[in-house]
Order: structure tokens, then sequence, then C-alpha cells
């Protein structure tokens, strides 16, 4: 054990390639001086303030490392090493061409405080990270690529709230719920209070998919024409979706996943297309969004709409019983959605869950308390990043 350690770093954004370190280096110390550092003469380097990056890796390491102390400056790291009365510099490494470039970086410090190479400790980061590194994850996020496997949620959230002014929300419930009529009262609600809002629903995009005319869209439509022959109409160029859903309702689990791997990717796509250049609250709708693990694409901030009317939507929109069967196996219900994002909350330490009951006819009791939350969160996000 050291006594006091030292790791210095920009964390521009913090990613889990850092956590893992500050917490192995956390496991040698007494106390670990997490030193975030900056450089006044090269502002225009850094995406997030300095500000935001010391609380971006507080709220990440939150209580689970008590040891711990986050400071900031741009002094020298000798300086500081000697200031803050340290005994070990702590050194991440990925591999053997990181562990000779910080020897080398070391042996530069040595010439302001002869002896520190002596007293730097290198540690190896988990395997799972070696390819994470800020400006990778910046440059994903500027394209709307989900970096949420790479970085804790609260500095996913930051990234889009810096980079697009972006809020993204999840909205869910069970079929026939009313979950996208909700989503269009609170476009309507929130963009009236000048607060641009703009809703994405996933089965849309499905959708679009289905009838796009690109050499892509053709080769998921052919592929799933072999799965489910008969599906196309238009010489191949749309799916009839009415037959599609027919056959899904009698099809093989197999079958109904190997449809969503083809899908997935292209969804995604399109999403990108759609999001692109907007700025405000994003509400991604998707009644599996929970079931299929997406929590964290939304950084597990999702509104869940439950409805005491449910069966009375079903038989209004005349749907088969059988569907309905299909679809309740795989779309869990409000409370059963809201207990597996609440684990994941507790897990990540980031993300809320907003509960919405819908009755046919009646105005939603709660809108003016989800749009202060929903609000709550955005201009919080938009003005809190930057310096």
């Amino acid at each position: 054990m050291y006594r006091r350690g030292l790791f210095a770093l920009s964390a521009d954004p913090v990613h889990n390639g850092h956590l893992d370190i500050i917490k192995k280096a956390s496991e040698q110390c007494d106390t670990l001086i997490i030193y975030v550092t900056f450089n006044d003469q090269k502002k225009g380097a850094y995406l997030l303030s300095v500000r935001a990056r010391r609380r971006l890796i507080k709220a990440a390491i939150g209580g689970w490392l008590p040891n711990t102390t986050v400071i900031t400056g741009d002094a020298l790291l000798t300086d500081v090493f000697m200031e803050q009365g340290c005994d070990v510099l702590i050194r991440g490494i990925r591999n053997k061409t990181d562990l000779e470039y910080e020897k080398g970086q070391v042996a530069y410090h040595d010439k302001f405080l002869p002896g520190i190479s002596d007293k730097t400790l290198y540690l190896e980061g988990d395997p799972q990270f070696a390819g994470i590194s800020s400006s990778l994850i910046k440059s994903f996020a500027f394209h709307h690529i989900d970096v949420s496997p790479m970085v804790p949620l609260m500095a996913k959230a930051a990234l889009e709230a810096t980079l697009h002014k972006q809020c993204v929300i999840g909205i869910t419930g069970q079929m026939a719920t009313g979950k996208s009529w909700v989503a269009e009262k609170i476009v309507e609600a929130t963009s009236l209070s000048g607060y641009p809002a703009f809703h994405l629903n996933f089965d849309d995009l499905v959708r679009e998919l289905y009838d796009e005319d690109t050499p892509g869209a053709q080769i998921v439509r052919d592929e799933i024409d072999k799965l489910f022959p008969g599906v196309l109409i238009e010489d191949g160029k749309k799916v009839d979706r009415a037959k599609l859903k027919a056959q899904i309702v009698k099809a093989e689990q197999d079958k109904l996943d190997a449809v969503h791997d083809l899908t997935k990717p292209h969804v995604f796509r399109l999403y990108r297309k759609h999001i692109k250049g907007k700025e405000g609250l994003i509400l991604v709708e998707w009644a599996q969004l929970i079931e299929n693990g997406l929590a964290p694409f939304v950084n597990n901030r999702v509104i869940i709409v439950d409805s005491p009317d449910r069966a009375a939507m079903l038989a209004k929109r005349g749907v088969p019983a059988d569907l309905v069967a299909r679809f309740d196996r795989v779309q869990w219900d409000a409370d059963k959605k809201a207990l597996a994002l609440e684990t994941e909350i507790r897990a990540a330490g980031y993300g809320r869950v907003i509960r919405v009951t819908n009755r046919i006819g009646k105005p939603l009791d709660e809108m003016t308390e989800l749009l202060s939350q929903l609000q709550g969160m955005a201009p919080k996000l938009d003005k809190g990043v930057k310096a």
C-alpha cells in the first residue's frame, strides 16, 4: 500500500478505461488524488470544460471509492506530486507500446523531480477497454453512435448535450397503452414552452426501412423474404407488413431473432439520419426498449406509459387475440419494465424512471410534472457542461 497516490488525466471525457485504472489505483493507495488537467493556452483542444470533467468523474465514482479526491489545475505534474505529498505516481497503460511511451514521459519528469521514475507505478487496464480512447468516443458521439458501452452514462448525456444540444429520453409501454399519443402531447406542450422536442418511433423507422429504395434495404427485404416467403410486394421493393405480421404471430423465436438482427443496424442508421441537426428533447419510442437492453442508449431515462383502458384500446383497434398474446410474451408490463430499469439505474448510478398513466378521453394528469422533469433535465445538460 502507498500512502498518497497521484493519477493525472484530461478526462475529455472520462471513460470506462479511466475508471478501471482509478479503481485499481485506489486499491493500492490509502488516498488517491485524481488530477484533472487543463491548459489555458489550449482551450480549444477540450470539448468539455474542466469543471464538467471534474463533475463527471466525481459522479461516476460516486461513493464507491471514498478514498479518492478529485482536483483540477494546469500545474506541472511534478509540482502537484510534491504539493500533495504523494509517494507514488500512477500511470495507466493498455499495452507494451503504452508502457514504453509512458516511461519516456516520466523520464522527462525526472528532470524536474529526480527519482520520480522510481516512484511510478504502471497499472495495466482491463483488455476489454484496450481500444477505448477519449478521441474515439468523441468521434463516435459526434456521429450519434451509441457510446454507452464505453463511458458512464452521465458522460454520454453530457456529450450529447455539448455536441448536439440534445437530451435523449426513451418512451415505452405495452401495445395499445397510448405511448405514441403521450409522446405527441409531450412534443406539443414542450415546443409551446419554447424548448423544441422531437419524437422518433422505432417502429416507424422499421417501416421506413421496409419501403426504402436503397440497395442496403433491398438486401434486408430479400433476407426477410427467405425467412417469411411471400411477404414482398411491388416487385420485391416493399414489405407487405400485414402479411409479415400474420406470419410473425406463428413464427419460431429463431426467425424473430433473425429479423431483429437484420433490421437493427439499419434502424440505428435511420435514427442517426433523422436525429442529425435536431436540437432539444429527443423522445425515442420503442415498446421493447428495456427488454432489448437499450435503456443505456437513452441514458436510463425512460417514460413508461401504462393504461387501465388497454383492453378497450385493443378492441378499438381490432387487434387479434393471438397477436396480443404473442406480443405480451415479449413485451413486459409497466411494473416489470420499471423494476428492470430501476435495477439498471442503481448499477449505473444514473437515470430516471418516469411513470405515466394514460386514460381514454382524459388529459394526462401527470403532464405538468412530466414536463417539469423533462425540461429540468434538458436545460441543465445544455448549460452545465461548457465553461
